[in-house]
This record gives C-alpha cells, sequence and structure tokens, in this order.
C-alpha cells in the first residue's frame, strides 16, 4: 500500500509537471524536487499561522492552493529553457513561495 505522503508528493509532482507544459525535465531537478518537499510534507511548521501543523495535517483543505503553487513552480522553471534543470527549479520553487503568504512554505516571505 503506497504511504499517504507518497501519493501527496506525486499530486504535488503531477502538478509540477503540468506546469512545465512540453519542457523537458533533467532528473537532477527531479532529485531536487523530491529533497525539497518529501520531508517538507510532514514538518511540523513553526511559524504562527500554521498552528503547529505540517503540510500533510492541512493537504485536504489546502490541496487546490498547494497544487496551484507547484504548478506555478513549474511554469516558471519552463520559462527558464528545456530541459529544466535542478537550478531553475530551485529558483523557480523559492521564488514562488516567497512570493504569497503561506505559512507552510520551506521559505518564508
Amino acid at each position: 500500500m503506497t504511504a499517504r505522503k507518497d501519493v501527496m508528493l506525486m499530486e504535488a509532482a503531477i502538478a509540477f509537471a503540468q506546469g512545465l507544459g512540453g519542457a523537458e525535465i533533467d532528473p537532477a531537478a527531479l532529485e531536487e524536487f523530491h529533497k525539497r518537499y518529501y520531508d517538507w510534507l510532514d514538518t511540523k511548521k513553526k511559524n504562527p499561522k500554521a498552528h503547529g501543523n505540517s503540510p500533510a495535517d492541512v493537504w485536504n483543505a489546502q490541496r487546490t492552493e498547494f497544487l496551484a503553487r507547484f504548478r506555478e513552480i513549474g511554469q516558471r522553471a519552463a520559462a527558464t529553457g528545456s530541459p529544466v534543470g535542478a537550478t531553475a527549479l530551485i529558483d523557480s520553487a523559492a521564488a514562488v513561495e516567497r512570493s504569497f503568504d503561506c505559512p507552510y512554505c520551506p521559505i518564508q516571505p
């Protein structure tokens, strides 16, 4: 049986890929995606607005918003050219995470 965390990461990766459109992705970028978001999913956040919750704790309520942000990361990364590399993923993720008030983001605004 697939763990719930793995299913959430697959949802996030699919949304990211949707944002990429037709751009190819370097395997190193996929490794970075996993490294950045796998532990993030079940790490309790210190931001007071997160009320001690992790993204996994609020996934059902915040799913649409989270997935929209992953699509946006894909769009920004694809705009850098194809294939999308690890640096494009990291830079795009950081830009999106800083761009809105999300108490669950790895990078706070």
